[in-house]
């Protein structure tokens, strides 16, 4: 005899990124609904459960839509602490990435949000401060 999955949401438990048990009722899309089971496509995890591609697409559309329909004097992409992709607006830490980020220079950029290749220009600056030498 087969053992029924245990099912977080059944069981009144907020989800984490390491309960993935779920039973076939709550096996869902979080956006539409739609059931695991009748996907075509792998879906993107989330923290709460799953979004199905297609869902995660139209978000993402959105995201960009929104974004480009920002005033131009809106968008602050000069200058910045984070690289911000001029497609979407998703900010991205330089952190971790090619040191070629470490020199001045262009580099290309994909944003892993839109999928948009972007040029990255580094630019460096210094300060001083100084005293007198006791």
């Amino acid at each position: 005899m087969k053992k029924d999955k245990k099912c977080y949401v059944c069981e009144g438990n907020t989800p984490t990124w390491i309960d993935h048990d779920r039973c076939e009722k709550h096996d869902v899309c979080l956006t539409c609904g739609i059931n695991r089971k009748d996907l075509k496509e792998p879906p993107w995890g989330d923290e709460k459960g799953f979004v199905c591609k297609s869902c995660e697409e139209q978000t993402v559309k959105d995201k960009v839509d929104s974004f480009q329909a920002t005033e131009p004097e809106e968008m602050d992409l000069y200058s910045n602490d984070k690289i911000i992709c001029p497609n979407c607006g998703e900010e991205h830490e330089s952190d971790g990435e090619s040191t070629a980020f470490y020199s001045e220079d262009s580099h290309d950029f994909d944003c892993g949000e839109c999928n948009t290749t972007f040029v990255v220009e580094t630019r460096m600056s210094f300060s001083y401060q100084t005293s007198i030498k006791q």
